[in-house]
């Protein structure tokens, strides 16, 4: 039988420091980049209204709960914050904004690249690091003998879980509208608005989605649900705005 490790633990102690200090220093990130990203999103001809608020939302959240799946939604955001600096006509989460008031290219935009490739990658690592402080005793193990760690975080999997499903089939909705107003009158302003609110809410249910997914959950079909609607939805958004150039 294997035993429990104590809440007290010094190791797991440091582990829950260690995730606050990675969690504060996230969601400052995503929060800085979203307010920089929104005031030059809505600086240029034309707006894109929306583009710094997933940032916003996710980064606020991961500075105030410090929920390790956050972590997963961060990641996504800052990978996918790569598509508008290689393609700026999917002006999901963008345009770049530093791409936009720079105009940088060649070695300059790789490194740009690169910064978000490696914030996410990070993020991601350090996701499937801590997720294990939400506890192992639901995980499996080819160890029948490794020590159980007891919950050292509040668990809002299940929560998050379900705002991924609501939010995901709320960017698809969003996203079929935006492929009629394509159909119908591909200059309107209103379906780059409205497909880029569909990537927007897309980015976030399928970052939502994968946290919640990997984590110990009892809504785990609530957050596939959300990351599948959200990837498909962010690609019917991205192609929306290619067609629109």
């Amino acid at each position: 039988m294997p035993k429990t490790l104590s809440t007290s633990d010094p190791n797991l102690q440091e582990a829950v420091k260690r995730l606050d200090r990675t969690q504060k220093t996230t969601g400052w990130i995503l929060i800085g980049y979203g307010v920089f990203t929104q005031l030059v999103a809505v600086s240029t001809d034309p707006l894109h209204p929306v583009a710094g608020l997933p940032f916003l939302a996710i980064g606020f959240f991961t500075l105030i709960w410090g929920d390790p799946a956050l972590l997963a939604a961060s990641a996504l955001l800052l990978a996918l914050a790569v598509v508008p600096a290689l393609t700026p006509a999917v002006s999901v989460l963008g345009p770049d904004p530093v791409v936009q008031l720079t105009e940088v290219t060649g070695i300059e935009l790789l490194i740009v690249v690169g910064v978000k490739a490696v914030l996410a990658f990070n993020a991601m690592q350090q996701f499937l690091l801590f997720r294990w402080l939400y506890g192992t005793e639901r995980a499996s193990s080819d160890e029948p003998n490794l020590a159980i760690i007891p919950p050292m975080v509040v668990n809002r999997s299940d929560r998050l879980a379900r705002w991924s499903r609501s939010t995901g089939l709320i960017a698809a909705g969003a996203g079929l509208l935006a492929l009629g107003f394509l159909a119908a009158d591909p200059a309107a302003y209103a379906g780059r608005v409205v497909a880029e609110l569909a990537g927007a809410l897309a980015a976030v249910a399928a970052g939502l989605g994968l946290g919640a997914a990997f984590s110990p959950t009892d809504e785990r079909p609530a957050a596939l649900l959300g990351l599948g609607a959200g990837l498909v939805s962010y690609l019917l958004a991205a192609f929306v705005l290619l067609r629109l150039g």
